[in-house]
C-alpha cells in the first residue's frame, strides 16, 4: 500500500500543507506507519515565511527529544526543497476524535465515557501529557482531539473500546511556543475562529497580526492556554445533562475552565517549575477525584469508552476539497497575507544600535554612582530632588530600559511580565539612593517622589497593567 493523504489545507493561493500516511519497514523487517507533512508554497515572496513554520515544528521536536520529553511524537527526518519542506514523524497511535468521538456521536450515545471515573482518567492522562511539555516551558498552543492520540484496547470480547492512556501522545507543534525555539514570527492562525484558545489569547494573536510583532504573543504566553483548550475538548465528550449529574466530573471542569481563563502572571523569578504550577495544581484536583469516586491508583492507566472498536483508526481524505469531520486549525485568509510575507522581521533594534544603546545605559547609572558618591563625600545637600528627578524619568522610559535587560538576562520565547526586570532595576536603585540621603528640609518633597515611583513600580508590576503602560510609554 503507498502513501495515503490525511488532511490537506490550503491557508492562500500558492501555500499549502498536507499530512500523508506511509507504510516503512524498520530494521527488523516489521511494518509500520510514518506521516509525512509536507508544507509547499509555490510563491517567491511566501517562500521563506512560510516554510519556516515546518522548520519550527522540526526544531521543537528535535529538542524535546534531546530532554527527553516524553508523550510527544517522535520526529524521523526532514526533507527541503526550494519549493518544499517535508517533515516525518513515527506513527504515534490512534487518532481520538476521527476514530472514536464521531461514531460516538452517530450512535447517539450523550457521552463517550463508560463512567464518570473514565473521563476523570482520560482528562488526568491529558494533563500528565501536557505537564511533560509545560515542565520544559513550552505551550502547545494548539490542544484538541485531532492533536492527541491514543491507542485502544478491545475488551468484553471486542464490544468495548478502551483506551490505553500510558500510550497518549501530543502532535502538532506547529504553533507551540518555547524559550529554546525562540518564535521569530506571528502565528499565521485566524485568532476569530479558535474557540479552544482563551480570550486573552486570541486579543494577542489579533493585535500581534495587526502590528506584526511576536513580543505580544510571547508577553501572554502560559501553560493556562493549553489548559483552557484542554476543557474545551473534554466539554465535547460529555452531554450537559450527564454533566449533571457527575459532580466530580462537574468540579474538575469548572476549575479547569477558571483556571484556563485566567492569564498566569509571571515574575523576573520566574521558572520552567512554576511555569507548570496550574498543570500541576489540576493534575492533583483530578487525582483526588478520582480518589473519591473509589477508584484506586492501579486502575487510572485505562480508560472505557461506549463505542466499539475502530477498523481504521485514521480516516482517509478521498476527496481533496472535502475535510469531513477533520478540525483543522484555521488559518489566515488572502486579505491578511501580507502579514505572513513579513514575519521572518521581527520588530527589533539594529545589533549595532542596541548595543549602543547598551552601553550608553550603562555610563549613564555608572555616572549616577560617581555623582552619587562626590554628593555623599561632600555632604552635598542640594542633590536629592536632582536625583529623584532623574529616577523618575527612567520609569517612563520603561520601554528601552526593557530592551537593555532583556539583552542582557535573555529569558527566549516566554519572558517574564511585561516591564518586569526594568521595575526591578528601578526599585534598588531608589532603595540605593535612600540609603545615601542626608537630612534636609527637602527630605518631605524627596518621600512624596518616592512614592510615586513605587506607586509607578506596583502598577508596572502588574500584569493586567503593565501592557498598557508599554502601549503608552
Amino acid at each position: 500500500m503507498g502513501p495515503q493523504l490525511i488532511q490537506t489545507q490550503t491557508a492562500f493561493t500558492d501555500c499549502s500543507v498536507s499530512v500523508w500516511k506511509e507504510p516503512v519497514v524498520d530494521s527488523v523487517a516489521q511494518a509500520r506507519w510514518q506521516y509525512r507533512k509536507i508544507w509547499s508554497s509555490a510563491s517567491p515572496q511566501l517562500n521563506s515565511s512560510w516554510l519556516s513554520w515546518a522548520h519550527h515544528e522540526h526544531l521543537i521536536l528535535t529538542l524535546l527529544a534531546a530532554k527527553g520529553a516524553k508523550h510527544v511524537v517522535q520526529v524521523s527526518g526532514l526533507q527541503v526543497s526550494p519549493l518544499k519542506v517535508e517533515l516525518i514523524t513515527l506513527d504515534a497511535g490512534s487518532d481520538f476524535e476521527r476514530a472514536w468521538l464521531t461514531p460516538c456521536k452517530a450512535l447517539s450515545h450523550e457521552t463517550l465515557w463508560a463512567s464518570e471515573g473514565d473521563a476523570l482518567k482520560w482528562a488526568r492522562a491529558c494533563l500528565i501529557a501536557l505537564e511533560s511539555i509545560h515542565q520544559l516551558g513550552l505551550v502547545h498552543g494548539d490542544v484538541k482531539a485531532d492533536n492527541l492520540c491514543v491507542s485502544g484496547i478491545a475488551e468484553n470480547a471486542g464490544v468495548v473500546q478502551c483506551l490505553n492512556l500510558n500510550s497518549l501522545r501530543l502532535i502538532d507543534f506547529a504553533y507551540a511556543l518555547y524559550r529554546d525555539a525562540p518564535l521569530q514570527f506571528v502565528l499565521p492562525t485566524d485568532p476569530v475562529k479558535l474557540d479552544y484558545l482563551p480570550p486573552f489569547f486570541k486579543t494577542a494573536l489579533a493585535k500581534a497580526q495587526t502590528q506584526n510583532n511576536v513580543n505580544v504573543i510571547n508577553a501572554v504566553a502560559c501553560a493556562n492556554i493549553d489548559l483552557f483548550s484542554l476543557w474545551y475538548m473534554l466539554g465535547k465528550t460529555v452531554s450537559l445533562d450527564v454533566a449533571k449529574r457527575w459532580l466530580h466530573w462537574t468540579v474538575f471542569m469548572e476549575e479547569c475552565c477558571r483556571v484556563g481563563e485566567t492569564y498566569e502572571k509571571k515574575s523576573f523569578l520566574s521558572s520552567e517549575h512554576q511555569f507548570a504550577q496550574p498543570t500541576q495544581r489540576l493534575l492533583k484536583t483530578v487525582e483526588h477525584l478520582l480518589h473519591k469516586c473509589g477508584i484506586p491508583n492501579h486502575a487510572w492507566a485505562v480508560a472505557a469508552t461506549l463505542v466499539a472498536p475502530s477498523a481504521a483508526p485514521t480516516p482517509l481524505l478521498m476527496d481533496m476539497t472535502t475535510q469531513g469531520d477533520i478540525e483543522l486549525t484555521p488559518l489566515l485568509v488572502d486579505t491578511v497575507s501580507e502579514v505572513i510575507q513579513v514575519v521572518n522581521k521581527p520588530m527589533r533594534l539594529p545589533f549595532l544600535f542596541s548595543n549602543a544603546i547598551r552601553w550608553l545605559y550603562g555610563l549613564l547609572v555608572a555616572a549616577f554612582v560617581v555623582v552619587d558618591h562626590a554628593y555623599v563625600k561632600y555632604q552635598l545637600l542640594l542633590s536629592d530632588v536632582g536625583y529623584y528627578l532623574a529616577l523618575l524619568t527612567v520609569p517612563f522610559l520603561i520601554r528601552l530600559s526593557w530592551i537593555v535587560v532583556s539583552d542582557l538576562f535573555k529569558s527566549g520565547p516566554i519572558p517574564s511580565a511585561n516591564g518586569g526586570k526594568s521595575a526591578v532595576f528601578v526599585f534598588f536603585s531608589v532603595l540605593y539612593f535612600n540609603s545615601t540621603l542626608v537630612s534636609s528640609p527637602e527630605y518631605l518633597m524627596v518621600f512624596c517622589l518616592s512614592v510615586v515611583i513605587l506607586f509607578f513600580l506596583w502598577t508596572a508590576l502588574k500584569s493586567d497593567s503593565s501592557q498598557k503602560v508599554f502601549d503608552h510609554a
